[in-house]
């Protein structure tokens, strides 16, 4: 784990994005708790968040989006954050794909 002593806002990878002194804070406590920088999709998602905005991300499998919103909850302890995830219907189409008769009408 990084040592926050070692951490600011030098260290931070804003690739360009613009974003508040409250994601910059928050993108400090990532860094420590995750070891990770976030892409800048993900910056522009936890900004306008932590700016009182909705936010709606559609990206795939493995893209990020959890890491994204959970890590709201390392600025606001009490927050309660709602990822939906699919992982039960996309798996119920693939068994119904892999059993079909006619593959090829999909």
């Amino acid at each position: 784990m990084c040592a926050p002593s070692i951490l600011s806002s030098q260290n931070i990878k804003t690739y360009g994005v613009e974003v508040s002194q409250l994601a910059k804070d928050l993108l400090l406590k990532i860094k420590e708790v995750f070891e990770k920088d976030l892409y800048n999709w993900q910056l522009k998602a936890v900004d306008t968040s932590l700016n009182g905005r909705d936010v709606f991300v559609i990206k795939s499998t493995g893209g990020g989006k959890s890491l994204t919103f959970q890590s709201l909850c390392l600025k606001h302890p009490r927050a309660i954050v709602l990822v939906v995830v699919p992982t039960n219907a996309i798996m119920r189409d693939q068994v119904i794909f892999a059993y079909s008769p006619s593959k090829a009408d999909f």
